[in-house]
């Protein structure tokens, strides 16, 4: 009886684990860009492209890690295929890591810039 009884707990605690892990929620939200000083940009630049990139993200907060998780690819290419603005020049980036918990953060590295005059 009681190997039955351990047998049943141990099973309920799974299925709690199971259930903690589906509600765990995303925090908050950040960007790291890796390689900003190749690019010479100013803190400000910086800070304005990491802005346009959380816009992108800012529906995650709140989300469980398990929605997150079945989004990965979506929210890459939303990210990685925008082209960021910031005065004359147009920035592309690429994800490098993606870190889920409890914060969801992601490193990116700017692997292109252009250069373009304003009409």
């Amino acid at each position: 009886e009681l190997q039955a009884k351990n047998a049943q707990f141990i099973h309920d605690l799974s299925l709690q684990n199971e259930e903690n892990a589906r509600q765990l929620l995303v925090q908050t939200v950040s960007v790291t860009i890796l390689n900003a000083e190749r690019y010479h940009l100013s803190q400000l630049n910086v800070y304005e492209l990491r802005q346009q990139m959380l816009k992108e993200l800012q529906h995650l907060q709140g989300t469980s890690i398990e929605t997150i998780a079945s989004l990965t690819e979506v929210m890459e290419s939303a990210v990685e295929n925008k082209v960021y603005k910031i005065n004359d020049n147009h920035y592309t980036v690429k994800i490098t890591r993606t870190y889920a918990l409890p914060d969801f953060r992601i490193d990116v590295e700017i692997i292109h810039e252009e250069q373009r005059s304003s009409p």
